[in-house]
């Protein structure tokens, strides 16, 4: 018996992400046409903008340092630590299964997730946004 692999098929049973949790996201994986002229291997930071009932997805958002989307649909925060603005566009989020999530890096800059009053302006802006 391999223990390992037991331990990884458990972990995957037990998890589920967190909406606000920052995940380190490679370009290949968008399908909304974000970060499509960029190296396929370059990395930038996603959001979880949902979870959904299904137990197998998530809604993600990809996020960016440059700020050329302004917007409704933009979620800026000034990750606290690094003093860094990202802007995750959340028109530009897709459906993404949570066993694929599970294969990234969560976090960006030492950051995992938004603080509790982020999370709300997040929430908020999700609900003006959709």
């Amino acid at each position: 018996m391999d223990y390992e692999e037991k331990l990884k098929e458990l972990y995957k049973e037990l998890f589920v992400p967190e909406v606000g949790s920052i995940w380190k996201a490679p370009n290949r994986i968008w399908t909304t046409n974000f970060a499509k002229n960029n190296n396929s291997d370059q990395f930038h930071p996603s959001i979880i903008e949902k979870v959904y009932h299904d137990g197998i997805s998530i809604q993600l958002a990809p996020g960016s340092s440059k700020n050329y989307r302004k917007g409704k649909c933009v979620f800026k925060v000034i990750l606290k630590n690094q003093k860094i603005t990202s802007y995750f566009l959340l028109k530009l989020s897709m459906p993404y299964l949570i066993e694929d999530l599970i294969i990234l890096k969560r976090g960006w800059n030492s950051i995992e997730k938004i603080n509790g009053n982020e999370l709300k302006r997040f929430n908020w802006q999700i609900k003006i946004c959709k």
